[in-house]
């Protein structure tokens, strides 16, 4: 499984100045695929249920807070390369400081 495409579509649309709502959308896909590749059919139907609400979510966070496009980039490129590598304490480390690093804000902002 290779994520990248997504991590470099993300940096493509985030130079190019792109909304929050594309940028989300292609951030979601992201996570879709990690889901996916676990191979369980109901965690990622489950997953996907959610899509309306994380995409609400997702725009929110850009929008409010400063830099949050810039952070997802780097951070799910991290994660991306890890689990390339098939180096899943990497890629658990990388998704742990991922979620540490933003849980404050979108807590902050997202009650």
């Amino acid at each position: 499984m290779s994520c990248s495409p997504l991590v470099d579509r993300h940096q493509e649309l985030l130079t190019a100045g792109a909304g929050n709502a594309e940028m989300v959308a292609c951030d979601r896909a992201f996570h879709i695929a990690i889901v996916s590749a676990v191979g369980n059919t109901e965690l990622t139907d489950l997953y996907r249920s959610m899509g309306d609400r994380q995409q609400r979510t997702g725009v929110t966070s850009f929008s409010l807070i400063p830099g949050r496009a810039e952070i997802a980039v780097p951070h799910d490129r991290r994660i991306a390369e890890a689990l390339k590598r098939f180096d899943l304490d990497e890629a658990e480390e990388a998704l742990r400081e991922h979620l540490e690093r933003l849980a404050p804000d979108l807590e902050r902002y997202l009650p």
